[in-house]
């Protein structure tokens, strides 16, 4: 049996709806947080800017009101009292020699005095203020403190953005976790179920979310398969029970009669019905050790099992037959591997592979037993000549042909492996493959 399994790695995690939908909203929460934050920071640059133009403008319509003999003193004053240094000044003559400021030289900006005409010249703004006389008096201030604080905010941003990505990856991973954890105890209370603990149900916790909702709907179904299961069951027993009684009554009463017309013309036909008594009740008989084997409490007599030893067992047991049929039987013993099983009822499933062998097998055929090792796993297999799957039994064979399924309830009691094929020209293969006992 296939289990469904929900590995650890990342790309089986992602097909989990609740770290898919943590990562969607994570991301519309990121860029969200993004977004907001360049608004932030333009408009953070817009106002430091226009704060930068409101100090300029005030510096030129302070100088320019001071007389002109007075200026270089004014320019000067200011300078001394700029203790970071980002005051621009500049007094320049008509050939644009520098009389007063810290400006080596007129720097390329538009003239015209308007502060909406001022550029950006590298990290400085500013404006040109033609003066009466010719002269240039320039005004600007050093925009290195606003890249700065350009940049303090980008940082802000790209951290910000990261630590809310990881957060909202970490919530996913948390989230995933949990749910993964509650589909993994469901899963294995489900397959618990599928091995035959029909009384199991699904937990339901008090979150009351789709999980529990499913769970409560697929424990509702499982009350309705067990209630339907046991009925059958109990009809199926009942039935069996109830036409043993009269069958073996029937049974003694034709036993009687072939006691009393033996060597008549009668003799033959009560032979035949004997034999359909027979049938049935063994047809019976198989439907209640089926009905036995069904229920849980039989594995109470589960307990390490050789392998070796039964297949020994069945060996001895039917070479005597087989012999008399005109067979060969041959018994290869590769390892002796430990199996969790019930010994009788895994000599009941041999017993029942080699008896079927037997019977479909002309004289002169052949039946080979051998048990080895096959991937980690117990692998019993009975091979033979005999006519093969599909084809009709030959004249005269008997069985009630409940055997397979009885070997099919033994092996779903064990969570074996089973399996039947045909091996041209003819022939079958029985393979049986039982996972094995730590050493």
């Amino acid at each position: 049996m296939t289990r469904a399994e929900f590995p650890d790695h990342w790309q089986a995690r992602w097909r989990i709806s609740s770290l898919r939908l943590a990562a969607l909203f994570g991301a519309l929460f990121v860029t969200s947080i993004v977004a907001m934050m360049v608004w932030i920071y333009g408009q953070a640059s817009a106002f430091l800017e226009r704060r930068v133009d409101t100090l300029i403008e005030l510096n030129a319509q302070h100088l320019t009101q001071i007389p002109r003999a007075d200026l270089p003193q004014a320019i000067a004053q200011a300078q001394a009292s700029d203790l970071r240094h980002l005051e621009l000044y500049g007094l320049f003559d008509r050939e644009g020699h520098t009389l007063a400021g810290n400006l080596p030289q007129v720097p390329q900006l538009k003239s015209g005095g308007a502060l909406v005409q001022a550029q950006r010249t590298g990290a400085a703004r500013g404006v040109i203020i033609p003066l009466a006389n010719g002269e240039q008096l320039v005004v600007g201030r050093d925009l290195g403190e606003l890249a700065e604080i350009r940049q303090i905010l980008l940082r802000a941003m790209a951290l910000g953005g990261s630590v809310m990505l990881l957060l909202g990856l970490l919530l996913g991973a948390v989230l995933t976790n949990g749910q993964l954890r509650r589909v993994n105890h469901i899963r294995a209370i489900a397959q618990r179920i599928t091995h035959g603990e029909l009384g199991l149900r699904l937990p339901v916790g008090q979150r009351r979310d789709e999980i529990d909702q499913l769970a409560n709907t697929v424990n509702w179904m499982l009350d309705e398969v067990e209630r339907l299961l046991a009925e059958v069951k109990g009809v199926t027993q009942n039935l069996a029970h109830d036409l043993r009684t009269p069958l073996t009554r029937l049974r003694l009463l034709l036993d009687r009669a072939q006691q009393r017309h033996q060597g008549t013309e009668l003799a033959p036909v009560l032979d035949k019905a004997l034999e359909e008594i027979d049938a049935l009740l063994n047809r019976f008989k198989a439907l209640l050790r089926i009905s036995e084997i069904n229920n849980d409490l039989r594995k109470a007599g589960f307990r390490s099992v050789d392998l070796a030893h039964c297949a020994t067992q069945v060996y001895e047991l039917y070479e005597p037959l087989v012999e008399d049929k005109g067979l060969r039987f041959e018994l290869l013993l590769e390892s002796t591997p430990q199996v969790l099983g019930d010994p009788d009822l895994l000599l009941e499933v041999l017993s029942n592979l080699v008896d079927n062998a037997i019977k479909f097998t002309p004289p002169g055929g052949c039946l080979r037993l051998r048990l080895s090792i096959q991937q980690e796993r117990a692998c019993l297999e009975l091979s033979d000549s005999g006519i093969g799957l599909g084809n009709p039994a030959p004249l005269g064979t008997q069985g009630h042909g409940m055997g397979l399924n009885l070997i099919e309830a033994i092996v779903h009691l064990h969570q074996f492996e089973f399996s039947l094929q045909a091996t041209p020209p003819t022939g079958s293969l029985a393979r049986l493959l039982a996972p094995l006992l730590p050493a």
